[in-house]
């Protein structure tokens, strides 16, 4: 039975049924596949056709065939219909026949865990020479996002910041960036990175002026403040880069969040 509103108990299933540990083998050791991470409340999430939009596209590129989008809605619901933190994975089932180079529709995991409220304590982050395969795509090869989240921890930062060659800014280790720009404007950076869903909805929503531009380190004294955004948090204040410290914005903040907001929970 699907977990009722309120309860808040981890729970997996596989193509709308109870997980067993054989259906899990494969998603522990292959590497291969991708997924969305999303809060739920009473059954409805906050663009939730992002969601959607962005295992369809990655499914099609990755497997050459997607799940249709009613059936991903129907594992869902089998697994949580009240309020929780949702991942949907996709992965390789039929191993064979992915191996031979047919195109294989993947197969379905749905995990929940406790509800996860967003946090307004403002982090410090350190930049990292990294880039992830494939940045369009939410996959599964994570090994070097969270190694470099890891070892900022362990450096005294909260967590890691990725640049490329030439310190062009990208995205953090599960989270986008966003900048204010010395006369108010709002910077979307522009580089290969994820576009998240939280960054889709306040970008659809957002009122202001707003710029979408490369950013370099180079850049950072020029700017006056910085925020994360991911599934969980619209906008968390970043309070240094490095050593480039910046001033906690609310208004600008609180422009943000209401920008989330705006954006009616959807029925899954």
């Amino acid at each position: 039975m699907p977990a009722a509103y309120g309860e808040h108990m981890t729970h997996a299933t596989v193509n709308g049924v109870p997980a067993s540990a054989d259906d899990l083998v494969p998603l522990a050791f292959a590497g291969y596949g991708h997924y969305t991470s999303m809060q739920m409340r009473a059954g409805r999430v906050r663009g939730f056709g992002f969601h959607l939009d962005r295992l369809r596209v990655a499914s099609l590129e990755l497997f050459g065939v997607a799940v249709p989008d009613e059936r991903v809605r129907e594992c869902v619901r089998a697994t949580v219909t009240g309020d929780a933190s949702v991942v949907v994975h996709m992965f390789v089932g039929d191993w064979a026949a992915f191996e031979a180079g047919r195109p294989v529709e993947p197969s379905v995991l749905v995990r929940t865990r406790a509800p996860a409220e967003p946090s307004e304590t403002p982090v410090r982050v350190r930049t990292a020479r990294f880039g992830r395969y494939l940045p369009h795509i939410k996959n599964a090869a994570t090994m070097g996002l969270v190694h470099h989240h890891r070892h900022a921890v362990i450096d005294g930062y909260d967590d890691a910041l990725f640049v490329d060659d030439d310190g062009v800014i990208s995205e953090g280790s599960a989270w986008n960036v966003l900048f204010l720009d010395a006369d108010g404007t709002t910077v979307f950076p522009v580089a290969p990175m994820l576009l998240g869903t939280m960054l889709q909805m306040i970008r659809t929503r957002f009122t202001g002026p707003v710029t979408d531009r490369a950013v370099g380190v180079i850049n950072l004294p020029d700017l006056r403040g910085a925020a994360l955004t991911n599934s969980i948090n619209p906008a968390r204040p970043i309070s240094a880069v490095d050593g480039r410290e910046f001033p906690v914005d609310d208004e600008w903040l609180g422009r943000l969040r209401a920008a989330y907001a705006d954006n009616v929970p959807e029925a899954v």
